[in-house]
């Protein structure tokens, strides 16, 4: 049955008790990283500024429910080494629609203390995004890739980009396989270019995320769509689609880990015919 939002509010009221961790995702890279063994997890831990280690085990213990704050769940993903919004578990068409509704101006720590961090990735901002101090528990920054976008030399049409992820390498450095999973997250923000360089009209406004977890590529359009793609188990390198408008804009691309990322003209695209998803809009 289709989900309903009227506002805000009503978003709040149904998105409440229903976000969870995702512990298969939690205990997938316990066992993948410490052989199953949550004590040797817990003994990796090197948190001087953040929750006490019980406290971090207490949630990689099969236990329901969030963490009670965001640095809660902030110190558990830096733990996993993974992007915190890929611990979430939460209904897909419930999320989706409800930042159809009011992605832009919800308050996600009002839906539960701990989604605090998604209202500086999901926010209209004039600057700084994405937010840097969720990038300090990480790498100490994001990495990120722009692109411009002048429409006095093309418009109205569909733009491929080529995604390679981070790789992980054996120590005789043998390709082991992709980063998983791994998220990025899109915003785009209007630019003039009057008086010959770029300059910034408006705010950033998220727009939309990519994941791959599990050689599965998924796009979260935070319009109220979704799509996803199977990657072959060697597949290195996957794509997406931007349309590019009437209006200059400013594109980035940007994730808490490694990766490369560079514009297809269409011949390439059709070329190298990659897993591709295509950020569109609602029929």
């Amino acid at each position: 049955m289709k989900i309903s939002f009227q506002g805000p509010d009503e978003v709040k009221r149904l998105l409440t008790d229903q976000v969870r961790l995702r512990q298969d995702l939690i205990q997938r890279m316990i066992a993948r990283d410490f052989d199953g063994n949550t004590s040797a997890f817990g003994r990796s831990l090197e948190l001087a500024d953040q929750p006490h280690r019980k406290t971090i085990l207490r949630w990689a213990k099969q236990q329901e429910g969030l963490p009670k704050s965001p640095q809660r769940l902030l110190a558990l993903a830096q733990a996993l080494d993974i992007d915190p919004f890929l611990l979430l578990d939460v209904d897909l068409e419930r999320l989706l629609q409800a930042c159809a509704v009011a992605g832009w101006n919800l308050t996600w720590g009002s839906v539960h203390k701990s989604l605090a961090f998604l209202n500086g990735l999901f926010s209209l901002v004039p600057e700084h995004w994405p937010p840097p101090e969720l990038a300090e528990g990480f790498d100490g920054e994001w990495y990120c890739q722009e692109w411009l976008h002048q429409p006095q030399q093309e418009r109205n049409l569909f733009k491929n980009f080529a995604v390679s992820p981070d790789a992980l390498y054996h120590p005789d450095g043998k390709w082991e396989g992709l980063r998983d999973p791994q998220a990025w997250y899109l915003a785009f923000r209007e630019l003039s270019f009057q008086s010959g360089e770029p300059v910034a009209v408006s705010y950033w406004r998220p727009f939309g995320i990519l994941t791959l977890e599990q050689n599965c590529l998924r796009l979260l359009n935070l319009v109220g769509i979704s799509e996803s793609k199977t990657l072959a188990a060697d597949a290195e390198t996957f794509a997406f689609q931007l349309f590019f408008g009437p209006g200059a804009a400013q594109f980035r691309l940007a994730s808490l880990h490694p990766f490369e990322a560079q514009m297809l003209s269409q011949t390439e695209a059709d070329e190298r015919q990659l897993p591709t998803v295509t950020f569109g809009y609602p029929e």
